[in-house]
């Protein structure tokens, strides 16, 4: 374990990041697990989808760019939905029409209002023709 970081949830609890380097070899894994105010641990998240979300950079900083990558099972409009880790709807992004294949769409690190999202970890949703993917996008200080 590397880089360990804790981030408040806004609900007394925090989340927990790190860099699991498993003996120091390449390729590093970020993981990530919510702990309650009670010291308890959320359950996790379900697994991504075959040909899931992927995020990069990942963690991203603040303020930072991330570039959301999914595969489009076939051609038309998709959608992204970000949501915090208690499920509250962040950002919706939309590709109004995109062929079928992998895909990327940036997302600037902000809410649907404009304001910069808190550090923490995001799901991430896409819906789109035949596709269903979900994956983690995590946002440091």
């Amino acid at each position: 374990m590397w880089q360990l970081g804790l981030v408040p949830d806004g609900t007394g609890g925090v989340v927990a990041s790190w860099v699991d380097t498993e003996n120091f070899t390449a390729p590093f894994t970020v993981a990530a697990e919510r702990v309650f105010g009670t010291g308890t641990l959320d359950a996790p998240f379900p697994l991504p989808a075959p040909h899931g979300v992927r995020c990069s950079p990942s963690p991203a900083r603040a303020g930072e760019t991330v570039t959301l990558r999914f595969v489009l099972a076939q051609q038309g409009h998709a959608s992204v939905r970000l949501l915090d880790v208690s499920g509250r709807l962040v950002r919706t992004l939309s590709l109004p029409f995109a062929s079928a294949g992998e895909q990327g769409i940036p997302w600037d690190a902000l809410d649907e209002s404009g304001r910069r999202v808190r550090p923490g970890l995001y799901l991430v949703r896409v819906d789109g023709p035949g596709t269903q993917s979900s994956g983690r996008a995590v946002v440091a200080e």
